[in-house]
């Protein structure tokens, strides 16, 4: 996964780049991930390393998927990682772009996941405290996983703080051993 991410790193930054000077970073952030789950489709990836499929065609596909709606430098974007064989690494470009989005707006993106849906209440309480330890606005994604049997799973970049049950017996269970 890093070699991945170290491979779409330049790209993200130079649709970063292009973003900021056209002052479309959200529209290009839409693009990207609007690409980059298109692109988790089976289907769709194996049409990335068809070759049946021309870079035209492959184009068209990914246009259409993203709306048809797609700047003159989003349109060029994609032409040049389709030329370039690294359309297959839009999941990367995308998450690395939403970094660089994240730090420019001084903001950071926070995946919660917990056993149970959390209340209004818990996630401005989980917010405020993140704030706190980041000294950023905090945007949260939440998600469940009922696996954890209680508590919570936060990620913050590449930091992973896990409160849930599940991680508590892990621990509990590698000390005995």
């Amino acid at each position: 996964m890093q070699e991945r991410t170290t491979v779409g790193r330049p790209y993200a930054q130079a649709a970063f780049d292009i973003a900021r000077e056209q002052q479309q970073v959200a529209q290009w952030s839409q693009m990207l991930a609007v690409a980059a789950v298109a692109l988790q489709d089976q289907t769709l990836r194996s049409l990335v390393h068809d070759p049946r499929i021309t870079a035209a065609q492959l184009y068209e596909i990914i246009d259409t998927v993203a709306g048809g709606q797609l700047s003159t430098g989003q349109q060029n974007f994609l032409k040049l990682l389709i030329e370039a064989e690294r359309v297959e690494y839009l999941p990367e470009i995308a998450a690395v772009f939403q970094r660089l989005r994240d730090d420019a707006e001084n903001r950071v993106t926070v995946d919660v996941v917990s056993a149970f849906d959390l209340s209004d209440e818990e996630r401005t309480r989980i917010r405020d405290m993140l704030h706190q330890r980041v000294g950023r606005a905090v945007e949260l994604e939440c998600s469940t996983d009922k696996s954890l049997i209680g508590g919570a799973v936060i990620r913050i970049n590449d930091t992973v703080i896990d409160l849930s049950v599940r991680g508590k017996l892990q621990a509990l269970a590698s000390g005995l051993s």
